[in-house]
């Protein structure tokens, strides 16, 4: 591949990224701006990756109608598909630090998810690459009002909305609905951070879904339980142990049925969405004024 076709193929791509939901594209783009300083091997590796990741695409985009849930099993397909592929030796072969295999996932989902806002036709919109408030303090002394405290999120399904302060508007501010930490394994410090940010989100966002989705857990079971954290949930897609893929060697394909409930809980939440939440004075004759 040279320049030229690398600038081609980066015009191609790139005509199908989603703002703010496509981290995988937008890194692939990088990576193919800058194939002058480029090894030959990572070359040859965009080369074999770049068509994999249009079809990879294409299958999500097309995975969801107008009147027709995503099939689990095939979006499991679609995304065990895809992992394989960027875990062949002749591709795998980007630092980590570049989150090149670890942006796919996030893809996965923010795509998936930005179909389901089409569908619903939802004030909403799907991103994994903005900084989203989970604390926010006011200060009168300060010029802006507003002392956010700000955090980045792999999935993030947001609402824009306008805030302002003594006509202090605090810029790009939004109202996370569902957020999802995506990572290939979790370790219990990893969980422990999902947590502590949750609790914080929480505090400012009482009604935000909070989830950590990864390939694999790498925390000890028996001693760690995050029931009592603000996470709502933590899926495992491989419903395995990484130490067990270690000491094995064997990937346990993802499960059918946890991709089904990490999708379906989201669609459940749209379709919800604009529900309006009684006040709790309309709540007391249920005898429960929380949920």
């Amino acid at each position: 591949m040279d320049k030229i076709q690398a600038e081609a193929l980066r015009e191609n791509i790139k005509a199908k990224l989603i703002s703010g939901a496509s981290p995988h594209g937008s890194n692939i783009s990088h990576q193919l701006s800058n194939i002058k300083k480029l090894s030959a091997k990572k070359v040859a590796a965009l080369d074999a990756v770049c068509p994999k990741y249009l079809e990879f695409i294409s299958d999500i985009d097309t995975l969801m109608t107008q009147d027709e849930y995503p099939d689990p099993t095939v979006a499991r397909d679609i995304l065990e598909t895809y992992l394989a592929n960027l875990r062949q030796p002749e591709i795998n072969c980007f630092d980590s630090v570049t989150d090149f295999f670890t942006s796919a996932a996030p893809e996965f989902f923010l795509r998936l998810y930005h179909r389901m806002i089409e569908i619903l036709d939802l004030d909403l919109y799907a991103s994994g690459q903005k900084d989203i408030p989970i604390e926010l303090a006011f200060d009168p002394s300060s010029a802006s009002i507003f002392i956010p405290r700000f955090q980045r999120v792999d999935i993030a399904i947001l609402k824009n909305m306008t805030l302002v302060a003594d006509e202090n508007p605090l810029e790009e501010f939004c109202i996370p609905v569902y957020v999802a930490e995506s990572k290939t394994y979790f370790d219990k410090n990893m969980i422990s951070g999902v947590a502590y940010s949750a609790t914080s989100l929480k505090t400012t966002f009482p009604r935000c879904i909070c989830v950590s989705v990864g390939e694999w857990s790498d925390f000890d079971l028996k001693k760690q339980s995050f029931a009592g954290t603000s996470i709502n949930e933590i899926y495992v897609l491989r419903n395995q142990k990484r130490a067990n893929f270690r000491s094995t060697g064997t990937i346990q394909p993802i499960s059918t049925d946890t991709m089904r409930l990490v999708i379906f809980q989201v669609w459940e939440l749209l379709k919800s969405y604009e529900d309006v939440h009684p006040r709790i004075s309309d709540r007391l004759h249920t005898g429960k004024l929380i949920n």
